[in-house]
C-alpha cells in the first residue's frame, strides 16, 4: 500500500515575510487607532437622545427602553451618558 503524497510546504522568502509583517503592523496600527477613537466617543452623549429622554433612533440600540404597546408605545434612552445637558 502506497503512502499518500504530501504536497511540499511553500517556502516564504525574506521579502515576502517582511511584506506580510509590514501589513500586519499597519493593520494593528489602524485597529488601535479605531479602538482609541471608539473609547473616546463612548463617553459622549447619544446624538439620538432628545431633550425629554426619548430615543429618536429608528433602529435598535442596547440603551433603548421600550414601554407600552401599540400606539401608546414609547422608546426612551436608558443610557448612562457622561455628558449632561445644560439649560434644562
Amino acid at each position: 500500500m502506497a503512502k499518500p503524497r504530501v504536497p511540499p510546504v511553500p517556502t516564504v522568502d525574506a521579502a515576502e515575510r517582511a511584506r506580510v509583517e509590514a501589513a500586519y503592523a499597519r493593520l494593528g496600527t489602524m485597529l488601535t487607532e479605531l479602538a482609541d477613537a471608539l473609547g473616546e466617543r463612548m463617553h459622549e452623549r447619544c446624538p439620538y437622545r432628545a431633550r425629554d429622554e426619548r430615543c429618536t433612533f429608528a433602529g435598535g440600540c442596547r440603551n433603548q427602553r421600550r414601554a407600552g404597546r401599540g400606539a401608546a408605545r414609547t422608546v426612551s434612552c436608558g443610557g448612562d451618558h457622561q455628558l449632561r445637558r445644560t439649560g434644562d
